[in-house]
C-alpha cells in the first residue's frame, strides 16, 4: 500500500461525512427562509459538493497514489506538498459547511460563489506554489497544468451563479408552473448537473490517458522483423523441415 493512501482515505472520508452532515442543516425547522425552495437549494448544493468530493478524490489518487505506486516511479512527493493539498481541502470543506449554514437563498448563493472563487484561485496558485518551493517532479517532468480544465468549469459555474444572484430580486420569485420552486434555481440546478458531468468526463479522460501511458511504459515493444529477415527465417524453417 502507498504510504500516503491511509491518510488520504481518512481525510476524504472525514470531509465526505462532514459535508453530508452539513446538508442536513438546510432542513432545520425555523432556521431557513427559502420560501418553498428547499429542494432546489438542496439539489444545488448537493451537485456542487459532489463535484468537490469527486474532484478531490481523483486529484489525490492521481497525484499521490497512482504516480508513487508505479514500478517506474519513486516516492518523491514530499510531505509538505501533501499538507498543502490537505490545507486546501480543509478550506474547501469549511466553505462547504458555511454555505449550508445560511437562512436565505441570497446568502447561500454568495457562499457558493466564495467556494467557487477559491476553486478558481486554486487553479492559479497550486502550480506556482509547487514550483516556488522547488519540489522534485515525478519522473523529472516539466511542470504541467494537468487540471487546467477545472479553470473553465469553475469559471462557468461561478458566472452562472453570479447571474442568478444578481437577478434574484426581479426573477427569483418567478415560479415554475404549479410548483413553489423558483425557475431561476431550477435552471441553475440544470447547469450545475451539466457542469458535474463535464467535470467528471474531463477527469475520466485524464485518468484513462494515465492508465494508457502506464500500460505502454510497462509493456515491451515487440519489434517487427524486416521483410528480408522474415524471408530468411522462412527459408531456415523450410530447410529444417
Amino acid at each position: 500500500m502507498n504510504i500516503f493512501e491511509p491518510s488520504i482515505r481518512i481525510v476524504q472520508w472525514f470531509f465526505g461525512a462532514l459535508i453530508a452532515l452539513s446538508l442536513t442543516h438546510l432542513f432545520r425547522d425555523g432556521h431557513n427562509n427559502f420560501h418553498g425552495n428547499i429542494w432546489p437549494v438542496f439539489i444545488l448544493t448537493a451537485l456542487l459538493f459532489t463535484r468537490y468530493l469527486i474532484g478531490s478524490a481523483n486529484h489525490m489518487w492521481y497525484e499521490y497514489i497512482k504516480h508513487t505506486t508505479s514500478p517506474n516511479d519513486q516516492p518523491v512527493i514530499r510531505h509538505m506538498k501533501l499538507f498543502k493539498d490537505f490545507a486546501f481541502l480543509a478550506f474547501f470543506g469549511f466553505l462547504a459547511v458555511r454555505t449550508t449554514d445560511t437562512a436565505t437563498v441570497e446568502s447561500l448563493l454568495r457562499w457558493s460563489m466564495a467556494l467557487l472563487s477559491v476553486a478558481v484561485s486554486w487553479t492559479f496558485l497550486d502550480q506556482p506554489m509547487t514550483s516556488m518551493l522547488s519540489w522534485r517532479r515525478i519522473r523529472n517532468e516539466k511542470p504541467t497544468m494537468r487540471w487546467r480544465f477545472w479553470l473553465r468549469v469553475n469559471l462557468v459555474q461561478l458566472l452562472c451563479t453570479l447571474v442568478v444572484y444578481c437577478t434574484w430580486d426581479c426573477l427569483g420569485q418567478v415560479r415554475l408552473l404549479w410548483t413553489r420552486w423558483s425557475a431561476s434555481l431550477l435552471a441553475l440546478c440544470i447547469v450545475y448537473a451539466f457542469l458535474l458531468l463535464w467535470d467528471f468526463h474531463e477527469q475520466c479522460k485524464l485518468l484513462e490517458s494515465t492508465e494508457a501511458s502506464s500500460s505502454l511504459a510497462m509493456n515491451p515493444i515487440i519489434r517487427k522483423a524486416p521483410p528480408s529477415e522474415q524471408a530468411g527465417n522462412a527459408k531456415d524453417e523450410a530447410i529444417n523441415e
